[in-house]
């Protein structure tokens, strides 16, 4: 059975990676578009703010936080059609739902034909994904849609398969049971990274194989996973509804160091370009014996740099020193918030301010880099909690790189969201649909997401940091602090990279906001700000 997966602003893919690769030993021919990259989601708002931004034609897709042209999807369906594929899979998350419509119903109009939805959301939600795909699977996609591809193979139009929701002409819906987890993740074959059958779309053009550098970290920071699973339920977070599914089953598994070493060889010969390695299991530093071995395998056989995530409370000099001399380079640690209460309270979170503040120096102190996530625009937090993690991050040591400032994201079935919903916040359907709910963004939001962006450059605490806290008209005007964020990070990275600051750097960063901050910088504390950066 000859099949196509579209995904959507995800170029990582790795469930659908491993499927790919699952589904060719069974005999399937598969191919892979990728439509677009998530950095475009990253940067929305100022792709939404383009002149032209809505000139996308008369069958385009433009509502937060995707833009698709006529013609990017006319490149889609017409490599559809020559690759004569039987079916289209579509992975989705949560926050591209309303891509997900979109693509589905020009598939199904335009080509005729069927189209099987997948991933966290569908996972979630199936009774709505059913109403709009043909089929949906629901939980891990591997054994499943090997059956599946297998029935259609034999002609079954409309088969019983565990694991597979299926819409009937007539409207009535088979729901086949979830499957148990995959327990032996040594099973699947390593995940599918093979250029040949890959293509992309991006700035109305399609290309073969991965996204062009400029666009991408695959070729520099290659991903994988060594488990699947996460030992906590933040609020947050789809795994504290997904565990709902799986109850007395073990959530949390791993694979071999075998297992893992040896897809890492695999990898390292496909990317001989590659930089690093980054592990996106969740928590990467449970179950220390096993780290031990990874890591005394991994300097003799591997010997890349790579970073990880961890949680404070698995964050241990056992763990971490074997990985440093192995060759790990940067952790990162979702820190989220620095008041205890909204870790507490609000997220469900299984630590506190004292213990992500012990974490982060163990992380210094033995020479790695600290990479943290924050989220803001939390409509639960007070004044006291968002003050509460501006004074944290003023303890952090340094230096640390703040990856993102992540507005909070109230997504349908959450706990989070029905937190929300019961305290009296006003969440609405953006426009598109999909099952993302939207809030209102007040200025004093921005402000503090804005502060705390700033707090991991070099902006003395006393004179400058802690006074902004109490300026009334950034409290108003949070786009002041919002230019200067931007204007430190264009003169501190490239790319998305740490890189040294020079006086002709500092220069032309602020050279493009000069007369935007001269304006503003009558106030005396911008002033002192201005005058700091041209004397560097």
């Amino acid at each position: 059975m000859r099949i196509a997966f579209v995904a959507p602003y995800e170029e990582y893919a790795l469930g659908i990676r491993s499927i790919s690769s699952f589904l060719k030993a069974r005999g399937h021919e598969v191919y892979r578009i990728f439509l677009k990259t998530n950095l475009e989601l990253n940067q929305w708002h100022e792709i939404a703010a383009a002149e032209g931004a809505e000139d996308i034609g008369s069958h385009g897709f433009f509502a937060h936080p995707c833009r698709i042209t006529t013609r990017e999807m006319d490149l889609i369906t017409e490599k559809l059609a020559e690759l004569r594929v039987k079916i289209v899979g579509i992975p989705l998350t949560s926050n591209v739902v309303n891509v997900g419509e979109f693509l589905t119903r020009r598939i199904q109009e335009d080509l005729g034909l069927p189209v099987i939805w997948g991933g966290i959301d569908p996972t979630l939600h199936p009774d709505k994904a059913i109403a709009i795909a043909d089929f949906v699977c629901v939980g891990e996609g591997e054994f499943a849609m090997a059956d599946f591809l297998d029935a259609l193979e034999d002609g079954q139009r409309t088969p019983k398969i565990d694991g597979i929701w299926t819409r009937h002409p007539d409207g009535t819906v088979y729901r086949g049971p979830i499957r148990p987890l995959i327990q032996d993740l040594d099973a699947l074959p390593y995940c599918d990274w093979d250029p040949a059958g890959e293509f992309h779309v991006l700035a109305d053009q399609m290309g073969t194989g991965f996204f062009p550098r400029d666009w991408s970290w695959v070729n520099v920071e290659v991903p994988l996973m060594t488990q699947r699973g996460c030992p906590f339920s933040c609020t947050y977070c789809a795994y504290s509804v997904v565990k709902n599914l799986y109850r007395q089953q073990k959530f949390v598994r791993r694979r071999s160091v075998e297992n893992v070493v040896g897809e890492l060889a695999q990898l390292r010969q496909r990317f001989p370009g590659l930089k690093s390695f980054f592990f996106y299991d969740d928590v990467f530093t449970l179950h220390p014996s096993w780290i031990e071995q990874f890591a005394e395998h991994y300097a003799r056989e591997i010997a890349v740099p790579f970073g990880i995530f961890t949680y404070p409370g698995y964050c241990s000099r056992r763990t971490l020193e074997p990985l440093k001399r192995a060759g790990l380079i940067d952790v990162r640690i979702g820190v989220q918030s620095g008041s205890d209460r909204v870790l507490r309270q609000c997220y469900n979170r299984r630590t506190s301010s004292a213990e992500m503040l012990e974490s982060a120096r163990l992380i210094k102190d033995l020479g790695l880099g600290l990479t943290i996530d924050l989220i803001a625009y939390n409509p639960l937090e007070s004044e006291d909690d968002q003050r509460a993690t501006v004074e944290f991050l003023l303890q952090l040591p340094r230096p640390f790189r703040i990856s993102a400032v992540n507005p909070l994201c109230f997504y349908d079935g959450l706990p989070i969201t029905e937190m929300a919903q019961r305290e009296g916040v006003k969440l609405s359907r953006p426009r598109g649909g999909g099952n993302k709910l939207e809030q209102v963004v007040t200025p004093q939001m921005r402000f503090w997401a804005a502060l705390m962006g700033l707090t991991m450059f070099d902006l003395d605490p006393d004179e400058i940091l802690r006074p902004l806290m109490d300026d009334p008209y950034l409290r108003e005007h949070p786009e002041v602090l919002e230019t200067l964020r931007l204007t430190l990070y264009s003169m501190n990275f490239v790319d998305g990279q740490t890189a040294e600051m020079s006086k002709d750097r500092c220069l032309k960063a602020i050279q493009a906001q000069l007369a935007w901050w001269q304006e503003r910088a009558r106030r005396p504390l911008l002033r002192k700000i201005l005058d700091r950066l041209l004397r560097r």
